[in-house]
């Protein structure tokens, strides 16, 4: 504590001497701006530093696999039972954190109906290799009565430093059957990189990837995800989704698409793709295949010409999409692994994040519908009716940060009308609130957009909240009626810590 109050003495002092050598001439500009540079705001910056804090809310988890019986609210996850009543569910949800971060506390928030025990694992997985490392666990109280609850832990094996070049890392969620112990998401605090990187890695887990539509079998453990068989055939392929969020201007160099293969005639191919909001097209920016041989084999495949290279969230929405064979046929057995999108930072932050309908999950098992990364659309609830569906993404915004305005496109044609909300919820309770709302409008058959700057509780607070955003969308929607969601851009302000200094 005594450090860090000479350091903002120190950094007081010399920020008043450049204020005083621009007010009085003493200084020369350029000697100022210098000392200002290197020595005014690293000072600040070491001054101010403190733990940043990712929350995960429930909407970001991923069942295991296809035969679960749930309810994900968004705010919490229930879990019934799988493929016999007596069974444990597990659910996935991605950790991306800065490369080079610290790890400092890992927080599970539950509710604990008195049935159990929920059990969460932080897992890290080291690429091209079989199997993953467990880094921490937590468990609910298992208390009879039903109450919230948290659990936290400031240990992690074997050490808390984030390695994205060569680990991918993800929760691993077990509930009870019954649908009495909730998970109501977790909360991670870190220290960022004592210095801002020039490059980074954004290493994806199968834990972040969801089914391009109902009825798939497959199964992901978080760090491989196995496609046993097609909704309509047990011999067609399957595509995987998974949203990506990188700053505004940096610079994509580079996917990587790491696979498992036993004998295998087929192979699976990792395509980064990117659609023009508002547009509902899509090009691919880069892919990588898998090789197809004889023998097992761990290994990962490469992609340096990137198509559209400079990221810019104000007019694309990002997803990943692996395609891979139905391991349920003889010979074509392809596990898809991470993908990795390494990227030079961009010389500015950003500030708005756009999010792809591949971000979206349904709110319940046994809802009709499609996803086709760059648009959703609903077409039945969970018993084959026409209530309205919801569909869930998880929402991770820089601490502090004020967000101004969101931004609902869609498709839209008939009679209908589609709703988008960012909400959030209070850590522990169980709560939510709407801090906006847009809606698509019932009309002629067009692309268009809503949009909401009134925004309840704008400030974001990780420390007390997780965030994420729902699509209410009407049923009997097809490819060409109805309500589909596109893609929803959030803006946002960072805090200015200094005010611009001139010269009268």
């Amino acid at each position: 504590m005594a450090t860090i109050s000479r350091l903002i003495r120190a950094a007081v002092s010399a920020f008043l001497l450049v204020v005083f050598a621009f007010n009085n001439a003493q200084m020369p500009p350029s000697a100022a701006r210098e000392l200002m540079e290197q020595e005014i705001l690293p000072q600040l910056a070491a001054a101010t530093a403190s733990v940043q804090r990712l929350t995960i809310p429930a909407a970001a988890f991923t069942p295991g696999a296809q035969y679960y019986s749930y309810e994900n609210h968004g705010r919490y996850l229930k879990y019934f039972e799988g493929s016999s009543p007596s069974d444990t569910g597990y659910f996935v949800a991605p950790v991306l954190l800065p490369q080079g971060a610290t790890l400092s506390r890992l927080t599970f928030h539950y509710k604990d109906g008195g049935a159990g025990q929920a059990d969460l694992l932080l897992v890290r997985h080291t690429h091209d290799t079989q199997g993953s490392l467990l880094m921490a666990e937590l468990l609910s109280s298992d208390i009879w009565a039903p109450s919230f609850g948290s659990a936290s832990t400031t240990n992690f094996n074997p050490t808390a430093l984030i390695d994205n070049s060569l680990y991918s890392y993800y929760l691993n969620l077990s509930l009870p059957p019954g649908g009495l112990v909730w998970g109501c998401g977790v909360e991670i605090e870190y220290y960022p990189p004592a210095q801002a990187p020039v490059s980074s890695t954004l290493s994806m887990p199968p834990a972040a990837f969801i089914p391009f539509e109902d009825g798939y079998g497959y199964q992901n453990s978080g760090w491989n995800l196995i496609h046993n068989s097609g909704a309509a055939s047990a011999a067609d392929r399957g595509w995987y989704l998974a949203p990506v969020h990188l700053p505004d201007g940096a610079t994509v160099t580079r996917l990587v698409f790491h696979w498992f293969r036993e004998d295998s005639a087929a192979v699976g191919t990792a395509y980064l793709q990117r659609t023009m909001i508002g547009a509902d097209t899509y090009q691919t920016m880069a892919e990588a295949s898998s090789a197809a041989g004889a023998g097992s084999l761990a290994s990962s495949t490469a992609d340096t010409t990137i198509t559209g290279a400079v990221v810019d969230n104000s007019t694309y929405a990002y997803w990943i999409l692996v395609d891979l064979p139905a391991a349920g046929q003889p010979g074509l057995h392809v596990e898809g692994r991470e993908v990795d999108v390494l990227y030079q930072m961009p010389s500015a932050s950003f500030s708005l994040i756009s999010v792809p309908a591949a971000a979206f999950r349904a709110y319940e098992d046994g809802y009709d519908f499609e996803n086709h990364a760059r648009h959703l659309f609903h077409k039945h609830d969970a018993v084959g009716g026409l209530n309205n569906g919801w569909y869930m993404a998880p929402v991770n915004l820089p601490d502090g940060v004020t967000v101004t305005k969101m931004t609902f496109y869609w498709y839209r044609n008939g009679t209908y009308t589609g709703t988008a909300r960012l909400q959030r919820t209070k850590l522990g309770e169980g709560t939510y609130e709407d801090m906006a709302v847009a809606v698509a409008p019932q009309g002629a058959a067009t692309n268009g957009s809503s949009s909401d700057t009134t925004i309840a509780g704008a400030v974001i607070d990780n420390s007390q909240y997780a965030y994420w955003l729902v699509w209410d969308l009407p049923a009997g929607s097809t490819a060409t009626t109805g309500v589909h969601g596109q893609e929803v851009v959030i803006e946002f302000r960072y805090r200015v810590l200094l005010p611009l200094i001139r010269r009268q």
